[in-house]
């Protein structure tokens, strides 16, 4: 992945095949070419301009090699079983991981003796020859198609069968933790493969479009199945290992939080008897006071202070008591109130539960293609955040898997701005109304955003600079002359080499290891250190951004690890060492590559 500052202006390996018949297999090759041309077939005219320059540039390769020698190099190749993609074409490129690619490449190494005779006749004989040639060769012409799993040297580790669909390779997964899947196209049928990094294919399954492997790591994948019969129609998912047997079961997993019945509120108890009773003794207590207060006012004796002590003593008491009554009665009141609306607002919401239930449809994780409501799918990928953690990542919302917990943990509509965190130990759920930080993944590692001043540039100069990648960013300052200078910091914002001059336009792989730098036909590749390793030159060249391939002689380019990728030209360059792995035939003179 290359990454630019935002808006901011093999060696040839003998590889083992049956070289020793190069020179008439390019004469049968010609031959193809020249017959294909009668029936106006592009396709088939192309493919066998593929088998001519695959040919000529092993011929050229080998120029000086015998017979005996070739075949002394393929004896010694065979007693290792080492095999090499060589120059052959690749058709399907992907980006490096863990040291591994896979790629679709067109091999023509297994054309027979009889194949080349039958050629070589064709082309004495009459246009009815070369036509019915064709025409008998049809599926021999197309057949010619494999997907291998190599490594930075191009060694093949391991290669799928013939098969005549064109694409042969897709969904691909880069390795990650020595595992990738991929789904192959055969010839039968296509297929779901998990490969390790040794090329032993430890998984397949028919491909269907009710089966789904969304992500993995550390041994584990993600998986989904769609269930449909005559009583569901459900997406289950769940974990499987490299083998495929089953780690977390599957099931289904709700995205809106389960109805649930509400907890049952018990009735308010009828308290008028107890509240009759208070008012009872109030009225006795009552009765009892108008009657000494009747006592006292016949009382003829000395009202001195003992009498109104006495008195007085009296008349609290009876104060106490009717008060204690009327906060008893004010008790139960206020508790059968406080009851009673409990009670009619556990009857609205069983109410409201009870009308829902009979119309209740859960909105569940689901995978269906050809929709366009985030309810029923719109699923663009799957991110492994470790410890049998996923992040399913939907067109404006995501949701966080916990398989461990069989659970989601956390959710989060971009659409609603809102979204939920989940407590699996009470089973509850906290909506959360802020967006959550969310790391920009690139696939290689962490691009983190760290705010750093300049002020020596301040005022004087335009400046910018990217994310960073595992600790590095690329800084682009425009100078008085208007031409754009570079250089990498580091998160201190240390200079990691003074400013390089004379590009166009500069990138910072995603693993934060290589600067690429673009001047008109030529890629040169920095390391962090500012040490020039290798440059390509080409013609019109940019990165592979889905920007630039309006016109064909486009050439784009990624970077993974340390192999630049050429997806439409079939070829990868190592800027370590300079190596070429693919066909440069199809790049005619355009494509060189100088080792600094």
């Amino acid at each position: 992945m290359v990454n630019k500052v935002t808006d901011f202006w093999e060696n040839d390996i003998h590889v083992k095949i049956a070289q020793k018949r190069c020179t008439t297999k390019a004469i049968a090759a010609t031959l193809l070419g020249s017959m294909l041309l009668l029936t106006g077939c592009s396709e088939e005219i192309e493919k066998l301009q593929n088998v001519k320059g695959y040919i000529e540039e092993k011929e050229t390769s080998n120029v000086q090699d015998s017979v005996a020698d070739i075949d002394t190099k393929t004896e010694q190749n065979n007693a290792v079983d080492i095999e090499y993609i060589g120059n052959a074409q690749l058709t399907h490129l992907t980006n490096f991981s863990e040291g591994r690619a896979l790629v679709q490449y067109e091999d023509y190494s297994e054309l027979s003796e009889g194949d080349v005779q039958d050629a070589v006749k064709a082309l004495e004989g009459s246009d009815y020859d070369k036509v019915n040639y064709i025409m008998q060769h049809w599926d021999e012409m197309h057949g010619i198609n494999r997907v291998a799993l190599i490594d930075a040297k191009g060694k093949i580790l391991w290669k799928s069968e013939f098969t005549m669909v064109d694409t042969a390779l897709r969904e691909v997964n880069g390795f990650k933790d020595g595992l990738a899947w991929f789904i192959f196209n055969g010839n039968e049928k296509s297929s779901y493969v998990i490969i390790d990094s040794d090329g032993n294919v430890t998984f397949t399954k028919d491909f269907t479009e009710d089966f789904l492997i969304l992500g993995g790591g550390d041994g584990l994948f993600l998986t989904t199945e769609h269930i449909v019969n005559f009583n569901k129609n459900e997406w289950q998912i769940g974990v499987i290992d490299k083998n495929g047997n089953t780690v977390v079961p599957y099931k289904v997993y709700e995205l809106n939080a389960p109805l649930q019945e509400p907890v049952y509120v018990e009735p308010p108890q009828d308290c008028s008897s107890e509240i009759e009773d208070i008012c009872d003794a109030i009225e006795q207590l009552e009765m009892e006071r108008q009657a000494w207060l009747e006592e006292c006012w016949d009382y003829r004796g000395e009202l001195d202070a003992e009498y109104y002590e006495r008195t007085g003593a009296v008349e609290e008491e009876f104060q106490n008591q009717r008060e204690e009554l009327y906060e008893e009665k004010e008790r139960i009141e206020t508790e059968y109130q406080e009851q009673l609306e409990k009670y009619e607002e556990y009857q609205r919401e069983l109410a409201e539960y009870e009308m829902e239930r009979d119309y209740y449809i859960p909105r569940t994780i689901s995978f269906d293609k050809h929709l366009t409501t985030y309810e029923v799918g719109d699923y663009r990928s799957c991110e492994y955040l470790g410890e049998n953690v996923y992040k399913l990542n939907f067109i404006d919302s995501y949701v966080i898997l916990d398989m461990n917990m069989q659970g989601i943990c956390c959710l989060w509509d971009y659409r609603a701005a809102t979204g939920f965190i989940a407590d699996f130990e009470s089973g509850a759920t906290t909506t959360i109304y802020s967006e959550p930080t969310d790391m920009e993944s690139n696939g290689q590692g962490v691009a983190d955003y760290i705010e750093l001043d300049f002020p020596e540039y301040e005022g004087s100069h335009e400046y910018a600079y990217s994310l960073f990648y595992n600790g590095y960013a690329l800084m682009m300052v425009r100078g008085a002359d208007g031409l754009p200078y570079f250089t990498i910091i580091d998160e201190e914002g240390n200079f990691m080499f003074d400013f390089k001059e004379g590009f166009e336009d500069a990138y910072i792989s995603g693993d934060g290891k290589y600067l690429l730098a673009l001047n008109g036909g030529s890629l040169t590749v920095f390391d962090v250190n500012g040490k020039p390793l290798t440059r390509i030159d080409t013609m019109n060249i940019r990165p592979d951004t889905g920007d630039y391939y309006e016109g064909y002689n486009v050439i784009g380019f990624d970077i993974s690890e340390e192999m630049i990728r050429f997806g439409n030209r079939g070829c990868y360059v190592n800027v370590e060492d300079g190596t070429i792995i693919g066909s440069t035939f199809m790049n005619a003179d355009d494509l060189s590559v100088t080792k600094y």
